[in-house]
Protein backbone atom coordinates (compact mmCIF):
# COMPACT_ATOMS: atom_id res chain seq x y z
CA UNK A 1 0.00 0.00 0.00
CA UNK A 2 1.62 3.34 -1.01
CA UNK A 3 1.74 6.32 1.71
CA UNK A 4 -0.65 8.40 -0.17
CA UNK A 5 -3.64 5.63 -0.12
CA UNK A 6 -3.27 4.84 3.58
CA UNK A 7 -5.97 5.84 5.73
CA UNK A 8 -5.80 4.89 9.37
CA UNK A 9 -8.93 2.99 10.52
CA UNK A 10 -8.65 4.84 14.24
CA UNK A 11 -8.91 8.13 13.53
CA UNK A 12 -9.57 8.03 10.05
CA UNK A 13 -7.26 10.55 8.77
CA UNK A 14 -5.73 9.98 5.44
CA UNK A 15 -1.56 10.31 4.92
CA UNK A 16 -2.24 13.84 3.59
CA UNK A 17 -3.23 14.65 7.37
CA UNK A 18 -1.12 12.11 9.17
CA UNK A 19 2.09 10.36 8.90
CA UNK A 20 2.32 6.52 8.77
CA UNK A 21 6.20 6.26 10.03
CA UNK A 22 6.55 3.75 12.69
CA UNK A 23 4.73 0.00 12.31
CA UNK A 24 1.74 -1.13 14.42
CA UNK A 25 2.12 -4.81 15.90
CA UNK A 26 -1.25 -6.20 16.16
CA UNK A 27 0.01 -7.89 19.44
CA UNK A 28 2.93 -5.97 20.73
CA UNK A 29 6.12 -6.61 19.68
CA UNK A 30 7.18 -7.35 23.57
CA UNK A 31 5.29 -10.45 23.04
CA UNK A 32 6.84 -11.69 19.84
CA UNK A 33 3.88 -9.98 17.78
CA UNK A 34 4.66 -10.00 13.99
CA UNK A 35 1.93 -8.78 12.29
CA UNK A 36 2.06 -5.44 10.82
CA UNK A 37 -1.28 -3.76 10.27
CA UNK A 38 -0.19 -0.45 7.55
CA UNK A 39 -3.34 1.27 8.45
CA UNK A 40 -2.26 2.77 11.67
CA UNK A 41 -0.97 6.29 11.89
CA UNK A 42 1.70 6.96 14.10
CA UNK A 43 -0.16 9.45 16.61
CA UNK A 44 -2.90 5.99 17.19
CA UNK A 45 0.16 3.71 17.33
CA UNK A 46 1.54 5.55 20.02
CA UNK A 47 -1.59 6.03 22.12
CA UNK A 48 -2.04 2.29 22.48
CA UNK A 49 1.39 2.27 24.10
CA UNK A 50 0.81 5.05 26.70
CA UNK A 51 -0.33 5.56 30.10
CA UNK A 52 -3.88 7.83 29.68
CA UNK A 53 -3.81 9.41 32.67
CA UNK A 54 -4.47 6.73 35.54
CA UNK A 55 -5.28 3.82 32.90
CA UNK A 56 -2.15 1.71 32.48
CA UNK A 57 -1.55 1.26 28.64
CA UNK A 58 -3.30 -0.50 26.55
CA UNK A 59 -0.60 -2.83 25.08
CA UNK A 60 0.94 -3.05 29.34
CA UNK A 61 -2.72 -4.34 29.79
CA UNK A 62 -2.50 -6.56 26.32
CA UNK A 63 0.78 -7.71 28.19
CA UNK A 64 -0.17 -8.30 31.66
CA UNK A 65 -2.89 -10.77 30.73
CA UNK A 66 -0.92 -12.74 28.38
CA UNK A 67 1.74 -13.40 31.26
CA UNK A 68 -1.01 -14.18 33.52
CA UNK A 69 -2.40 -16.45 30.80
CA UNK A 70 0.87 -18.57 29.88
CA UNK A 71 1.13 -18.89 33.46
CA UNK A 72 -1.75 -20.13 34.53
CA UNK A 73 -1.39 -22.71 31.26
CA UNK A 74 1.92 -23.30 31.99
CA UNK A 75 1.19 -24.47 35.60
CA UNK A 76 2.54 -27.98 36.08
CA UNK A 77 -0.23 -28.79 38.53
CA UNK A 78 -2.93 -28.59 35.85
CA UNK A 79 -1.17 -31.36 34.26
CA UNK A 80 -0.79 -29.17 30.97
CA UNK A 81 2.60 -27.82 31.34
CA UNK A 82 4.00 -31.08 32.80
CA UNK A 83 7.70 -31.20 31.64
CA UNK A 84 7.76 -27.90 29.94
CA UNK A 85 10.07 -25.37 31.50
CA UNK A 86 8.16 -22.55 33.73
CA UNK A 87 9.50 -19.03 32.97
CA UNK A 88 9.12 -16.91 36.37
CA UNK A 89 6.01 -14.67 35.42
CA UNK A 90 7.28 -11.09 36.18
CA UNK A 91 4.40 -8.72 36.13
CA UNK A 92 4.37 -5.21 36.07
CA UNK A 93 0.77 -4.89 38.00
CA UNK A 94 0.02 -8.13 39.77
CA UNK A 95 2.30 -10.53 42.47
CA UNK A 96 1.47 -13.76 41.03
CA UNK A 97 1.91 -16.55 43.48
CA UNK A 98 2.13 -20.21 41.88
CA UNK A 99 1.75 -21.52 44.83
CA UNK A 100 -1.62 -20.98 46.45
CA UNK A 101 -2.42 -19.78 42.96
CA UNK A 102 -3.47 -16.18 43.36
CA UNK A 103 -3.20 -12.99 41.64
CA UNK A 104 -3.50 -9.71 43.40
CA UNK A 105 -2.56 -6.09 42.63
CA UNK A 106 0.89 -5.12 44.15
CA UNK A 107 0.44 -2.02 46.95
CA UNK A 108 0.93 1.02 44.99
CA UNK A 109 -1.98 -0.44 42.38
CA UNK A 110 -4.35 -2.10 45.22
CA UNK A 111 -4.38 1.32 46.67
CA UNK A 112 -6.00 2.89 43.71
CA UNK A 113 -9.27 3.75 43.56
CA UNK A 114 -10.89 1.06 40.55
CA UNK A 115 -7.59 -0.08 39.00
CA UNK A 116 -9.34 -3.47 38.91
CA UNK A 117 -12.46 -2.42 37.03
CA UNK A 118 -10.05 0.36 34.70
CA UNK A 119 -7.38 -2.56 34.10
CA UNK A 120 -10.41 -5.06 32.34
CA UNK A 121 -12.05 -1.91 30.41
CA UNK A 122 -8.90 -1.23 29.23
CA UNK A 123 -8.00 -5.21 28.34
CA UNK A 124 -11.06 -5.41 26.66
CA UNK A 125 -9.88 -2.51 24.43
CA UNK A 126 -6.86 -3.82 23.82
CA UNK A 127 -8.87 -7.42 22.22
CA UNK A 128 -11.07 -5.17 20.10
CA UNK A 129 -7.48 -3.52 19.22
CA UNK A 130 -6.44 -6.50 17.95
CA UNK A 131 -9.61 -7.96 16.34
CA UNK A 132 -9.39 -4.83 14.14
CA UNK A 133 -5.98 -4.33 13.38
CA UNK A 134 -5.92 -7.89 12.25
CA UNK A 135 -9.06 -7.34 10.14
CA UNK A 136 -7.19 -4.70 8.48
CA UNK A 137 -3.94 -6.57 8.28
CA UNK A 138 -5.73 -9.37 6.55
CA UNK A 139 -7.69 -7.40 3.89
CA UNK A 140 -10.63 -6.49 5.75
CA UNK A 141 -12.03 -2.95 5.57
CA UNK A 142 -11.36 -1.77 8.72
CA UNK A 143 -12.80 1.59 8.35
CA UNK A 144 -16.42 0.74 7.35
CA UNK A 145 -18.66 2.57 9.21
CA UNK A 146 -19.96 -0.48 11.12
CA UNK A 147 -16.65 -0.82 13.09
CA UNK A 148 -17.54 3.13 14.84
CA UNK A 149 -18.93 1.89 17.75
CA UNK A 150 -15.41 -0.81 18.04
CA UNK A 151 -13.48 2.42 17.32
CA UNK A 152 -14.64 4.54 19.84
CA UNK A 153 -14.27 1.97 22.28
CA UNK A 154 -10.86 1.01 21.58
CA UNK A 155 -9.23 4.30 20.57
CA UNK A 156 -11.21 6.59 22.57
CA UNK A 157 -12.71 4.85 25.47
CA UNK A 158 -16.01 6.30 24.69
CA UNK A 159 -18.90 3.89 24.56
CA UNK A 160 -18.02 1.50 27.60
CA UNK A 161 -20.92 -1.09 26.55
CA UNK A 162 -18.77 -3.18 24.60
CA UNK A 163 -17.32 -6.02 26.47
CA UNK A 164 -15.58 -9.22 26.39
CA UNK A 165 -17.28 -12.46 27.40
CA UNK A 166 -15.26 -15.86 28.10
CA UNK A 167 -17.27 -18.94 28.32
CA UNK A 168 -14.30 -21.57 30.33
CA UNK A 169 -12.84 -23.97 28.01
CA UNK A 170 -15.72 -24.87 25.75
CA UNK A 171 -16.12 -22.36 23.42
CA UNK A 172 -13.21 -19.62 23.53
CA UNK A 173 -13.80 -15.78 23.80
CA UNK A 174 -16.80 -13.87 21.91
CA UNK A 175 -16.82 -10.53 20.80
CA UNK A 176 -20.51 -9.02 21.43
CA UNK A 177 -22.19 -6.51 23.14
CA UNK A 178 -23.81 -6.52 26.29
CA UNK A 179 -27.43 -6.28 24.64
CA UNK A 180 -26.44 -9.73 22.88
CA UNK A 181 -25.41 -12.13 25.53
CA UNK A 182 -28.97 -10.91 27.18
Amino acid sequence: MKDYERRCIWCLRDSSIASFKNRAHVVPKSLGGTMICSSVCDECNSYYGNRDGLNPSIEQTIREAFIISRTKFLDVNDGIGRNKPMARAKSHYFNIDLKSRTIRPKAQYKLQNDFMRRNGIQLCRGIYKMFLETLSAEGGDACHESFNRIRSFSRYGEDAGLAVYYFLRRHGVFLQTKKWSE
